[in-house]
């Protein structure tokens, strides 16, 4: 796998030809002549709690059934009725939606999937065993309306969602053939202390905030020129922020002038952000840090929202599990699933440092990182938020990637577009629109795809970086146009690694 991957990576031809069959599968219509469906048959969907009707999405004629479990959580089947490709999808939203619950699914639904979005629950963290409940019933609902049970399962979940994912995973081995969990949190009592530690750090609790905007705005350039050129080129992102040793002490006034510097204890506040919250159990001890990169973020900690002051109120404390705790997916893995884990490392609410910990003591449990490679792959994302957003590239084709490992086949890298700022001309990298709640909830991950074609055609408005197979990190050739994914490799070397 080694060799192979190394090869790989230094074949700008090949790379070239991978990711662009990898895109060809996100924009590929649902297959002709697929299952039919009589629309009178929809009417017999309907049961307790739900409603069952034919209604038209884009072009298609799909059974809509909508309704609410016993615990009050609200869900969205949608089935195609004519030409269902055989595959089944699940959404999971269990934290905060973004948009209507009802037009999750219509992407997915365009390309011939059955597909299954759950609404958030009343309380954090409670949505475990319904996601699992909801996607039989769902099921049972596709083998009655089709007289055949789907092929294939995929499930997709972010935040709350993507410990939905994890929760699948481990308890329910056999619900799903590939599980992505983006953003996952791992356990969420520490999740919740986690939340605390930077909402008090930072002064966010009716305080005196310890940070204001303008301190995040020199924080953030600062690290920046510390580590921008880390991976060949000076962009505005920090492409390698686990490699990045930025230290808040030197925008301390006295140390730079005076219009971009912070006060001593601005900076002992973004220390405390930057090494997070202690966890006496873990090897490694601090270990939920954020990452520089994501300061302009931290303003959600200066004046935290009802969602994180809800979640922050997640009882326990990191002690409750270590952030060593290790994942048992011995079950899901004997069962031939596969799972795929997504962070953005300029998350300002899931740590990277969490993710990518728990991911190298799962390699390690699991035989090795190559061993491990053959059934869970992590992607680190730079310059993505939380869930998407960001100043980076965002916009993953991630199901064209869980679609392709399930079928078989694997699939090594990703690639993330992001539009640009056309009128930025004296920084060509510049997001367009980059509203600052973006920064934080970047909204779903299965957007509407980006064709190869299409990236070529908007080279001047938009960015495209490949998101190698962690721990291959990006580094630019040297050459090319710095826009373009084509002018990026990953050196062979495991550079990335957290210890």
């Amino acid at each position: 796998m080694t060799s192979r991957f190394r090869q790989f990576t230094r074949s700008s031809t090949l790379l070239t030809a991978l990711c662009a069959a990898s895109i060809a599968l996100l924009i590929a219509p649902a297959a002709q002549g697929a299952e039919r469906a009589a629309p009178a048959a929809c009417a017999t969907l309907a049961g307790s709690g739900a409603s069952a009707r034919p209604e038209r999405v884009a072009d298609r004629d799909v059974c809509a059934v909508a309704g609410h479990d016993a615990s009050g959580v609200e869900f969205s089947l949608k089935l195609p009725l004519a030409e269902w490709n055989g595959k089944f999808a699940q959404l999971s939203c269990a934290g905060s939606c973004p948009g209507s619950l009802e037009s999750l699914c219509d992407n997915l639904v365009r390309r011939g999937f059955a597909c299954l979005a759950i609404g958030r629950t009343k309380k954090p963290f409670s949505s475990n065993d319904i996601s699992h409940a909801l996607a039989l019933r769902a099921k049972e609902r596709v083998g009655r309306l089709y007289g055949k049970p789907a092929t294939t399962s995929l499930f997709f979940g972010c935040g709350e969602g993507g410990h939905d994912a994890l929760v699948e995973a481990q308890r329910f081995p056999q619900d799903f053939n590939v599980i992505v969990a983006s953003a996952p949190i791992m356990e969420p009592a520490a999740f919740a202390q986690d939340l605390r530690w930077r909402i008090d750090s930072l002064g966010g609790r009716g305080g005196r905030p310890k940070l204001t905007m303008d301190d995040l705005q020199r924080l953030h350039r600062a690290a920046v020129a510390k580590c921008d050129a880390d991976d060949g080129l000076q962009d505005g992102l920090i492409g390698q922020p686990l490699r990045c040793g930025f230290d808040p002490k030197s925008v301390v006034c006295g140390s730079t002038p005076d219009a971009q510097c912070i006060t001593a204890a601005a900076a002992g506040a973004a220390a405390r952000i930057y090494a997070g919250a202690p966890d006496a159990k873990a090897s490694s001890g601090a270990v939920a840090g954020l990452l520089p990169g994501s300061e302009l973020a931290w303003a959600a900690f200066i004046k935290p929202d009802a969602d994180l002051l809800r979640l922050s109120a997640k009882g326990g404390t990191a002690a409750a599990a270590s952030a060593d705790a290790v994942l048992d997916l011995s079950a899901f893995v004997a069962a031939r699933g596969k799972l795929i884990l997504v962070q953005g490392m300029a998350d300002p609410l899931v740590s990277p440092r969490r993710v990518v910990r728990s991911y190298e003591l799962l390699a390690r449990s699991m035989g090795g990182l190559v061993k491990t490679q053959g059934a869970v792959r992590l992607y680190a994302v730079a310059g993505m938020g939380h869930c998407g957003g960001g100043e980076g590239a965002n916009r993953l084709n991630l199901l064209s990637v869980a679609e392709t490992w399930a079928a078989g086949r694997a699939a090594d890298d990703m690639i993330a577009f992001r539009a640009l700022d056309p009128s930025a001309a004296a920084h060509p990298f510049a997001p367009a629109q980059l509203d600052p709640a973006q920064a934080v909830y970047g909204g779903w991950m299965l957007g509407n795809p980006v064709s190869l074609e299409q990236a070529q055609q908007l080279s001047g408005t938009a960015l495209s970086r490949p998101v190698f197979l962690y721990p291959y990190r990006t580094q630019y050739k040297g050459r090319g146009d710095p826009k373009l994914w084509m002018s990026f490799f990953a050196p062979g070397d495991f550079s990335l690694l957290s210890n």
